[in-house]
């Protein structure tokens, strides 16, 4: 069957537009040529079915079903302003003075016996991880390069240790955490720390648009020559209203996405958005071809997050400020 009656459409659209069939362009517009080469290496490892956006190095992609072929919309994807990193660095020195001082002066303040006292220390201790957060992944964002530590992973076991610490959260708020695994072990060289932030990421955005008592499922499985880490979440809201709102409420929004997105590059990988019956998957690949990653020489081990337990800096948008009490946390 010819598409050739589509060629006017897409050209009368003012971004780069593509219609695939069976993972290979079969049309694309006048404006594609820039986006066609990031396209092509996508259909090369295959999409997973269903996937609505992917987020590749320099381009969203939108992926509507038209008939027998693939409608895809491509979006440049904007990298922030160089003064970002600069302000992200600025912001992190002067949060570790600050927190540095309250660190000293919270288990006075904590040993009153003041219920109230005790709640306004939580909430600034919650407010200091939640600034850390932000300049941190302005940081990451911003970075022209970053050097990530490999090592060979069980990534089986590595999900395995990332649900028992993730559970109690979960706990905490209300949401059941559910874990599946493939039957056979995955292994692959990845930074450990990498894929928890990117991991812990996702729960945060799937934990912000779930509703007390849903359950989210963290998933592992291979699909040609990659790894494919999902968060999957029960939500009424759309795929197309987490992309399309610019408002803080937008589960999905925020610099935590890019962090995964280049998390994800870094491994040869990319991140994905799927539609399910009652809620949505979060995925990002990552390469199993060993020519993928480069070697990197032992070299010392950075902590990311200056210390800060991973868990409490990545999800202090959405637990309690209770979970910040400092005899809790010390």
């Amino acid at each position: 069957m010819s598409y050739e009656q589509y060629r006017d459409i897409l050209n009368c659209l003012d971004q780069p537009a593509f219609l695939v069939q069976n993972d290979a362009i079969i049309l694309q517009n006048s404006k594609s040529l820039d986006a066609e080469q990031a396209l092509q290496t996508l259909l090369q490892d295959e999409i997973p079915e269903h996937v609505e956006k992917i987020a590749a190095e320099r381009w969203d992609f939108s992926l509507r079903p038209l008939g027998n072929v693939i409608l895809v919309l491509a979006k440049p994807c904007n990298p922030p302003p160089d003064t970002m990193q600069s302000i992200a660095k600025a912001l992190r020195n002067s949060l570790a003075g600050i927190y540095s001082m309250v660190h000293a002066l919270l288990p006075t303040l904590e040993e009153q016996d003041n219920p109230k006292t005790r709640q306004q220390t939580a909430a600034l201790n919650q407010c200091l991880h939640q600034l850390c957060r932000l300049s941190s992944n302005m940081e990451t964002v911003s970075a022209e390069q970053l050097m990530p530590g490999m090592e060979r992973l069980d990534l089986s076991e590595f999900l395995e240790q990332f649900y028992a610490s993730a559970v109690p959260f979960c706990t905490l708020l209300g949401k059941q955490l559910i874990l599946q695994l493939p039957d056979s072990p995955i292994c692959a060289l990845a930074d450990r720390q990498m894929l928890e932030r990117a991991m812990l990421n996702l729960l945060s955005n799937a934990i912000r648009a779930s509703e007390v008592g849903s359950s989210i499922t963290i998933r592992l499985y291979s699909m040609n020559h990659c790894a494919i880490f999902a968060v999957q979440n029960c939500t009424d809201i759309a795929l197309s209203e987490l992309f399309d709102s610019s408002g803080e409420t937008s589960a999905f929004a925020g610099l935590g996405l890019e962090v995964v997105r280049k998390i994800a590059q870094l491994h040869g990988g990319t991140l994905m958005f799927s539609p399910l019956e009652n809620g949505i998957s979060a995925m990002f690949s990552i390469s199993l071809r060993r020519g993928s990653n480069p070697f990197r020489s032992a070299q010392v081990s950075y902590d990311y997050a200056g210390g800060f337990d991973h868990m409490l800096l990545e999800l202090a948008d959405v637990l309690p400020s209770a979970a910040y009490q400092f005899l809790h946390i010390n």
